[in-house]
Parts: C-alpha cells; structure tokens; sequence
C-alpha cells in the first residue's frame, strides 16, 4: 500500500499537503463531496458509477476501510451530502452530464433524508 500511495503522491500537484492514506472504493472513485464525522467519512459520488453515497471508517487515516456502498436510483446521481447531528441529507437529480439517458426518462429528482443514528446503517426516514 505504502508504494501505491507514494506513486499518488509523485502524481499529484499539491502545497503543504501530502497523501497518507488511499481507498479504490470498489472501483467508484468518482466522489464529490466528502463530510468526516466522528471516525467515519460520507462520501457522495458524481459520476456515472452506480453508486450515491460510500462511508469508510477513518479511525487509522493511513488504512480506511469501506463500510458500505449505497447505489442512487435509476437515471439520478446524488453528490451531495449534508449531515446535522444524526441526520442526514443528500441530493437525488438527473444526471445532467449522462447523455445517454433522454430528458424525457422519468426519474426519482428529490431530497433523502436518513437517520445515522448508527452512523453506518443509514436508514431512510424522509423523501
């Protein structure tokens, strides 16, 4: 692992910062925004893997570990993420970079909300 993140680390254009930890995400590395808290990370994807929102647990930063991957709905992507104390919010939209899907395909735009009171068990309570 150590070499891996040295060669992202050779790769990439930073200033007073420098990489100590690394996670492929299963392969959805197309993440958007990220919110830490506590010992866990949601990250909220953009792009067109199926995934909306991944939570790893940072405890040791220099080894995450990939809790759970949640996919987004059909013809939506979800990259955003808010959290307020054991609430959390996150975007649901068409895909507005995904030209593959017509304008006219139906989909599932809206607000979820969850619960984190298990911070990695989301669980639905609002749309």
């Amino acid at each position: 692992m150590r070499a891996e993140i040295d060669a992202i680390q050779a790769k990439s254009e930073c200033c007073n910062m420098r990489v100590i930890g690394h996670h492929d995400l299963n392969g959805h590395g197309d993440g958007m925004q990220l919110l830490k808290q506590g010992r866990y990370v949601y990250l909220a994807h953009l792009g067109t893997s199926p995934m909306a929102l991944s939570i790893l647990d940072v405890a040791d930063p220099t080894e995450p570990h990939l809790i759970t991957q949640m996919p987004h709905a059909p013809n939506t992507h979800s990259h955003k993420v808010q959290i307020v104390g054991d609430i959390l919010i996150q975007n649901q939209e068409r895909p507005y970079f995904d030209k593959s899907v017509a304008a006219s395909v139906p989909n599932e735009a809206g607000i979820k909300i969850y619960s984190i009171e298990k911070p990695t068990e989301p669980r639905e309570i609002g749309y």
